[in-house]
């Protein structure tokens, strides 16, 4: 599961499930393990959502107009 590519975490995941379902021989320990890579990198990105949650209601911040170089301007989120 290294790399930080989600698409590989779902085709694990994707890969044990079907493979259980199918009542094909696996290596317990191989499922396992995959399975809690899988468990863990979801529950990291449920922790992520929800902290990413708390803090936008906590704080939304403002649009308003930035400076983003030599006379140039775009909305931004600005924090008070």
């Amino acid at each position: 599961m290294q790399g930080g590519n989600l698409e590989t975490v779902y085709g694990f995941w994707r890969q044990v499930v079907t493979t259980f379902n199918q009542g094909e021989p696996a290596p317990y320990n191989l499922l396992a393990t995959k399975f809690r890579d899988v468990a863990v990198t979801i529950a990291m990105l449920n922790t992520l959502a929800t902290e990413e949650g708390v803090l936008i209601d906590a704080n939304a911040g403002t649009i308003a107009p930035a400076l983003t170089g030599i006379g140039g301007s775009a909305n931004r989120r600005t924090w008070p």
